[in-house]
């Protein structure tokens, strides 16, 4: 597929500054060609291995340099991504879910040097439980690599989310590892951060279902330099026993 975008600068990148972010008011908008191709493989109904190529050039690019948004003009982005996600059914209330995923990006200044704002090796992965509406997890660990001058480094997230009938429970912590989160060549230090909430579904007997019922077990991530996200949705196979209805013959 082909296709061309537009963005303009938001009023935080062009007026907002504080005491560790800068306003740059004479950003310009940003316009890109993006061409991209893959395919996807579904060997049973419940796993899925995907792979695309995609190849964008940005022309004044809107991009954070660690300290302010700054317009980076002829830009080239040539990348491939990788993919598998399974879903596994423990038993009839309960399942199991893998997201995984490779990115790996080639990021070129017109002069054809290497544009360091932007990380050469992702990888991701995703592990989801999911038991009825009462409980689900979610744990996330991203690992970054590619930088001569920045030693890999791993990023850990945990969700957690519990529900008694129209009450809810949610439970989040970034960060695990407390890592010096640095996702490009300007440091930026990341203290580990704790979330909790609680909610209150009045309609929750009506609908049947409660939103983590119908909630996906692993949600899906996406980055500023990915390619466009897919959504993916698995269908259950049919039971073996399932009779086919055929027509009786008309007698004449």
């Amino acid at each position: 597929s082909a296709g061309n975008a537009f963005r303009a600068p938001t009023l935080n990148e062009l007026y907002y500054s504080s005491s560790s972010t800068e306003a740059n008011p004479d950003l310009e908008a940003e316009k890109n060609v993006c061409f991209d191709g893959g395919f996807v493989f579904r060997p049973e109904p419940m796993i899925e291995l995907g792979a695309v190529y995609f190849l964008r050039k940005e022309f004044k690019a809107i991009i954070w340099d660690g300290r302010r948004s700054e317009n980076f003009d002829d830009l080239q982005f040539n990348g491939l991504e990788l993919w598998l996600k399974m879903l596994f059914m423990l038993n009839q209330d309960t399942e199991l879910s893998f997201n995984g995923s490779y990115l790996l990006t080639d990021a070129r200044n017109s002069d054809g040097s290497r544009f360091d704002l932007v990380h050469p090796h992702i990888l991701k992965t995703a592990l989801g439980f999911r038991h009825k509406e009462i409980i689900s997890l979610f744990l996330e660990v991203n690992y970054y690599h590619g930088f001569s001058d920045i030693d890999p480094f791993v990023e850990m997230n945990l969700q957690a989310r519990m529900q008694y009938e129209e009450y809810s429970l949610r439970l989040g912590i970034n960060n695990i590892l407390e890592q010096d989160l640095r996702f490009h060549n300007y440091t930026t230090v990341t203290p580990r951060g704790f979330r909790i909430g609680f909610g209150y579904d009045g309609n929750w007997k009506k609908k049947g279902k409660s939103p983590a019922e119908t909630e996906p077990a692993v949600p899906e991530a996406t980055g500023a330099a990915d390619p466009p996200p897919l959504i993916i949705e698995f269908e259950k196979p049919k039971a073996e026993t399932e009779a086919e209805v055929k027509p009786e013959p008309v007698q004449e």
